[in-house]
């Protein structure tokens, strides 16, 4: 039979390694890198951030800023500029820290691999190349939809009191482009809902032309924060027609395994078009961790709209598929 495995971040989790958005918030305290940690609890909801963190890259908190700064235009101008340039490319080199710190953190040796057919095609959502070093499985069998990252400049240092004789910036300049990482949230910023009401301006600017200046910066603004929605969408329906080959022949495989996706919203697109084009009889299993989350799965299928028959089993009690 034909195999078809899908990999989520759970499977890298199993494996040992440390790539809940949770980790990485904790890379960022440990490392002292606060600018970004800082930036990313105050332009974001914190208490869905890190719990869903990509998804929540398309929410920003932005109107709570506004409210607060009515008073200093230049600030809320500054800012609004910084969320497109700074605070993009900031959360991208940090990231590819981050996957560097991931990688050479982790013991092999101690690893509990999951029993893998290695004559599969693998389509991967992780950045890690945990198929390749922890199961040996060749580079050519695996697409990695979002980017891959590459331990070949394995010097980049994480920790800034480490002293390498490397220029980073320009490891990490040719690196993290490649990385995709953001949300999937197709609305924009609205210029209505953005501004106070002229009443309450007035408390604030007593002439109308502080009041007109207020607004064209407020439209300033809303067009800075779509500029950043664009750059942080991940586009799934581009990656899909990058990769048309892969999703249109998905009905050659016989069996499409699912291992550590929760199937959520950031990547809905991709499931839909895979289950659009798999053959009728094409058995599919989901893995899933606990209760809670075989909930959130089976609650992301009945959206898809997928009536087959489904197999769920617990990652830890995966058997080999032939």
């Amino acid at each position: 039979m034909e195999n078809l495995y899908i990999i989520g971040n759970g499977f890298d989790l199993h494996n040992g390694f440390k790539t809940s958005y949770i980790d990485f918030r904790q890379f960022l305290k440990d490392n002292e890198m606060n600018d970004l940690l800082d930036k990313l609890e105050d332009y974001f909801d914190s208490d869905n951030l890190w719990s869903s963190f990509e998804e929540t890259l398309g929410n920003l908190n932005i109107y709570k800023y506004m409210e607060n700064n009515l008073t200093d235009i230049n600030y809320v101008l500054d800012y609004s500029k910084s969320i497109n340039t700074e605070f993009i490319n900031m959360l991208h080199d940090y990231l590819y820290q981050w996957l560097w710190f991931v990688n050479s953190d982790i013991d092999k040796s101690k690893v509990s691999c999951l029993p893998i057919n290695h004559n599969s095609f693998f389509i991967s959502f992780n950045y890690t190349n945990t198929l390749e070093i922890i199961y040996n499985i060749k580079e050519e069998q695996i697409i990695y939809l979002h980017g891959k990252y590459k331990d070949n400049d394995h010097k980049v240092f994480y920790n800034r009191n480490i002293d390498i004789n490397v220029n980073k910036q320009d490891i990490l300049k040719k690196n993290n482009s490649d990385l995709i990482l953001g949300h999937n949230n197709k609305k924009e910023y609205s210029f209505k809902k953005y501004y106070k009401k002229d009443g309450e301006i007035k408390t604030l600017y007593y002439d109308t032309e502080s009041i007109i200046q207020f607004k064209k910066i407020c439209k300033y603004t809303i067009r800075q924060l779509n500029k950043y929605h664009v750059k942080m969408n991940k586009n799934p329906i581009h990656q899909i027609e990058l990769n048309k080959k892969i999703f249109e022949n998905i009905d050659k495989y016989d069996r499409i395994i699912i291992l550590g996706h929760s199937i959520g919203n950031v990547d809905f697109e991709y499931f839909k078009t895979i289950f659009n084009n798999i053959k009728y009889n094409t058995q599919i299993i989901i893995s899933y961790y606990d209760a809670e989350s075989l909930k959130k799965i089976k609650g992301q299928l009945r959206k898809l709209g997928l009536s087959k028959k489904i197999d769920f089993v617990k990652l830890n009690e995966l058997q080999y598929y032939d």
